[in-house]
């Protein structure tokens, strides 16, 4: 496999080395993600998760309320709507790319366990498995033609007479068809006719294509109608030195599979990083290439002690955003109102072009430089023209002084 380090294309918004008007220029030249319009979903209570459709359109969000409660909300077309129904104690949400599905952990009541949930809206949400989940979300396809969509989850199910001797019940990852009532699981780590353990799973648009961690690589598994669901020796994690010699996680997928984005600390995969912390990644499974998400201020290749979490790619393989808290991605520093939250930030790489903006950052003003502030989680739309992530810190949104957690959508990129 050949690794790049210049861009593979050149279609799309270049926003690093931007012209004076389209972005926002901080110390140094580092460019800083300028949205014409911000808002906070949900108001004047505790919100995050933000996760936004392909198109922008849609986003769902966590609400918190009062005595512990949780829901999921999603607005579209200028209305907000609870899809969570009566459940509680809520993870945070995935959209699908299309908008017409959410996928989250969730439990009937505050002191019950969180299971697998998906919704059609506009209907009410379907349990999906029986094994206990956390914060992170399912994975969801987009509507697979026929009224339902396809999730991937972490469960339990009894394993079918292809494992030789096999024990009676295996948990790894599942995939569920699921509308307006749920379907039945198919185990699809399949891999040399044993299963193996699988988490953090990203699927693509149709369904039939799943990325995911297992032994600290990422792998695919793919559907065929003649085989089922099996997992490629393809480690997705490599470069031309071969797989990454270190921990790879995160892993987020294009709509078609095509490009994949995830962490890893290994050494071996660019000759300008050292490794040592989770850096971010893109492979291009069609031209069998591996390039790094970004290259920084002044050339900078380094991430300063600090990992990049949170991966995710755009819809169209374009664009990649996730949360750091390092100051050698860009020449800036955390703003000293930081200094009583988590110091980690989010940003947007033009990967191909290797140019990356900040997300979450307090504007220069009164002779003061431009800083840091916080955010984590971030979701993107296909052209990143929208992101939503969430933020401790007040000020992010112009009148945003009110001292609770958001969850942020931003749009409107100039």
């Amino acid at each position: 496999m050949q690794v790049s380090t210049s861009p593979q294309r050149t279609s799309g918004r270049i926003w690093a080395r931007a012209v004076a008007g389209s972005a926002l220029l901080g110390l140094a030249g580092v460019v800083l993600a300028a949205y014409t319009y911000s808002e906070v979903l949900g108001g004047s209570i505790d919100t995050d998760g933000a996760s936004v459709s392909a198109d922008g359109t849609r986003v769902a969000w966590r609400e918190f309320g009062s005595g512990g409660t949780s829901s999921i909300k999603v607005r579209y077309g200028g209305t907000t709507y609870t899809v969570s129904g009566s459940l509680d104690n809520v993870g945070r949400p995935r959209i699908s790319r299309d908008g017409l599905y959410v996928a989250f952990y969730g439990a009937t009541g505050s002191g019950s366990s969180r299971f697998p949930y998906g919704v059609k809206i506009g209907n009410s949400p379907v349990q999906l498995g029986v094994f206990h989940g956390g914060d992170t979300p399912p994975a969801v396809s987009d509507d697979l033609g026929n009224g339902t969509a396809r999730y991937c989850f972490y469960d339990t199910y009894n394993v079918p007479s292809r494992i030789p001797l096999g024990p009676p019940e295996y948990t790894s990852l599942v995939v569920e068809d699921a509308g307006t009532s749920s379907g039945s699981k198919t185990p699809i780590t399949w891999y040399s006719n044993h299963l193996i353990a699988g988490t953090e799973p990203a699927i693509t648009t149709d369904g039939e294509t799943v990325f995911f961690t297992s032994s600290d690589e990422i792998r695919v598994s793919e559907y065929s109608s003649l085989t089922g669901w099996t997992v490629s020796s393809d480690i997705v994690s490599s470069g031309s030195s071969g797989p990454s010699n270190g921990d790879s996680r995160d892993a987020s997928c294009s709509a078609d599979g095509r490009y994949v984005a995830f962490a890893s600390q290994g050494s071996n995969l660019d000759s300008g990083d050292a490794g040592g912390n989770f850096d971010v990644f893109v492979r291009d499974r069609t031209a069998a290439t591996l390039t790094r998400g970004y290259t920084g201020s002044g050339g900078s290749t380094g991430i300063g002690g600090w990992d990049a979490e949170g991966v995710e790619i755009s819809s169209d393989g374009s664009y990649v955003a996730f949360f750091s808290g390092s100051t050698d991605i860009l020449d800036l520093e955390f703003c000293d109102t930081m200094q009583e939250y988590i110091e980690e930030t989010v940003f947007v790489s033009d990967w191909a072009n290797q140019s990356v903006e900040a997300v979450s950052f307090m504007p220069d003003g009164e002779g003061d430089p431009a800083c840091f502030l916080n955010g984590t989680f971030p979701s993107i739309s296909q052209d990143a023209d929208h992101i939503g992530f969430q933020s401790d810190t007040p000020g992010i949104v112009s009148g945003d002084n009110d001292g609770y957690k958001h969850a942020l959508h931003k749009y409107d990129h100039t």
